[in-house]
């Protein structure tokens, strides 16, 4: 028997890019995916170990929200923020309204 693919597992730990995007139809589904896989996504980053400041050991990981504001409930999102610096994490925030 084969082993399950781990996409997100491979991107932590790769040179990737993970690219969610938003759909008019069929909104609810594509929306409840989308934030499955980034509540996945950042748990997978926050389990990295922490920094060395003085010998970083691996390349940081960049995330992009871009229209946060319509992005509904981001589950891990304030988690990420503070914690993720430590591990190297960046988080860019773009919105066109409050």
């Amino acid at each position: 028997m084969s082993t399950p693919p781990r996409v997100l597992s491979g991107w932590v730990r790769g040179v990737s890019v993970l690219f969610l995007g938003a759909l008019v139809r069929p909104r609810l589904a594509v929306d409840a995916l989308t934030h499955l896989i980034f509540t996945r996504a950042v748990q997978l980053l926050l389990d990295l170990p922490e920094r060395n400041q003085n010998r970083p050991e691996r390349n940081q990981s960049w995330i992009f929200l871009d229209e946060v504001t319509h992005a509904g409930k981001l589950l891990k999102l304030h988690a990420v923020m503070p914690k993720g610096r430590s591990r190297g994490i960046c988080t860019v925030l773009g919105l066109q309204d409050i």
